[in-house]
């Protein structure tokens, strides 16, 4: 197995019959119609696919949806949707890759006919320059794309830090109009995390972002320049390595994800509009700095992140950056193995929609090193092949032993994942 990698679920799906048949309450048996009308549709600039049909089953208890990535010789169950339901949203797709879905009902002992196929092609990966590299050439002669970012030092006075600097911040949207360019704002020290703060300040967060982030679009329609995009760095989702919790513990990971939420409007069940900062933004860049010279840790909280992040429906372009972080003992500010470094590029291309590439702080782009060799690989080649989940998943009932075939040349490990209600997998 190579160096490329992405920890897999495995998943056990046990129906009580597979045939396209069901019994009524007399035994007699009754076809069930599949699914007609099957639609796929690119979501905006992202990976998202939108898939619609007719339901035409009664007392169902969902729907199963799979995925094909080799044009329907194969395919593996992505998801499922409730009763009744007549859309999805596939969250996953890999970049700029052609899938194919089907759906299929299922109910108390019976699985239906599976819908006709529908394609879509997903919206190709992206990878911006934000590096401040003395001397470096502009993104378009890197291969890249630009990006310009919202340091607070330009969107907030020293005099007042607890407010967003309407002035300021109008001259940094001018800025990205004149180089029509997407925006990403970076206030880090704001209260944003009701773990840490009272819901009250990181209310009062949410509200500073959202006026701040409509003076920049304010900006941008008196210049025409509506198709610009807005994000927000870091805080969707909320940093989790500083903590210290283990968001591997169930109760850990339900605290972070309410926390989350509670950054899209939601205090409990309660959805609050006036208070979803991701409702406000174009896009989510969570930061996948390297803060341990483990690639598995790397790996689990990158692949934790991005999934998360994409619960929120926008396009993911997570900030990765090319030596180790601060906190990282022994070799803080070192630069990254450039083998690590080439698994992050990869990482990110296989699972968000696209990357921030982030460094260069007071140093000069002469004698750049074998980094910037992989990244010059990475921008040249194409979409990396997403790992194809394992099959025939056996359980021997004496010792629960598990045993599956490995269908994949690129992945790191396996995850073992288990429910005692078919839910929900720890």
């Amino acid at each position: 197995m190579s160096e490329s990698c992405r920890v897999l679920r495995l998943c056990v799906v046990l129906l009580a019959a597979a045939s396209s048949l069901r019994a009524d309450g007399s035994g007699k048996q009754l076809e069930v119609a599949a699914p007609s009308t099957l639609s796929a549709a690119a979501a905006g600039n992202s990976q998202r696919a939108e898939l619609s049909w007719t339901d035409n089953v009664e007392g169902e208890e969902g729907f199963v949806v799979e995925r094909s990535s080799d044009g329907g010789n194969h395919f593996d169950p992505i998801g499922r949707a409730r009763a009744d339901a007549t859309s999805y949203v596939d969250l996953t797709a890999p970049a700029g890759q052609s899938m194919t879905y089907r759906v299929y009902a299922v109910g108390a002992g019976w699985q239906a006919r599976t819908s006709p196929v529908a394609s879509v092609t997903t919206s190709p990966f992206q990878t911006f320059d934000t590096m401040l590299f003395e001397g470096k050439p502009p993104a378009s002669r890197l291969g890249m794309a630009g990006m310009l970012i919202g340091y607070e030092g330009y969107l907030i006075a020293a005099r007042d830090r607890d407010n967003p600097n309407e002035a300021m911040t109008r001259t940094v949207a001018r800025r990205a109009a004149t180089l029509r360019q997407p925006l990403v704002l970076d206030i880090e020290h704001w209260p944003h995390n009701i773990r840490e703060h009272s819901k009250e300040e990181v209310e009062a967060t949410i509200t500073k972002f959202i006026r701040q982030i409509g003076w920049v679009r304010d900006e941008w329609r008196r210049r025409g320049r509506t198709e610009l995009q807005v994000g927000i760095y870091g805080l969707i989702p909320v940093p989790f390595a500083p903590h210290g919790e283990d968001l591997h513990d169930p109760k850990d990971l339900a605290a972070w994800k309410r926390a989350n939420d509670f950054l899209r409007g939601m205090d409990g069940t309660t959805y609050r509009r006036e208070f979803d900062l991701s409702h406000s933004v174009d896009f989510l860049c969570p930061s996948l700095y390297t803060v341990s010279q483990d690639v598995g840790t790397w790996a689990m909280d990158a692949e934790l992140a991005i999934e998360e992040a994409r619960r929120f429906g926008k396009p993911v372009y997570p900030f990765v950056w090319m030596m180790y972080h601060e906190f990282t003992p022994d070799v803080a500010h070192h630069l990254l193995p450039s083998s690590f470094w080439r698994f992050q590029l990869d990482t990110t291309r296989r699972l968000a929609d696209g990357v921030v590439v982030w460094g260069g702080h007071q140093r000069r782009w002469q004698g750049l090193g074998s980094w910037w060799e992989e990244t010059r690989r990475f921008l040249a080649a194409g979409p990396v092949p997403a790992p194809q989940p394992p099959a025939d998943l056996q359980i021997d009932p004496v010792g629960m032993h598990l045993t599956w075939a490995d269908r994949s040349d690129n992945e790191s490990g396996f995850r073992v994942e288990r429910s005692s209600d078919g839910k929900r997998y720890h």
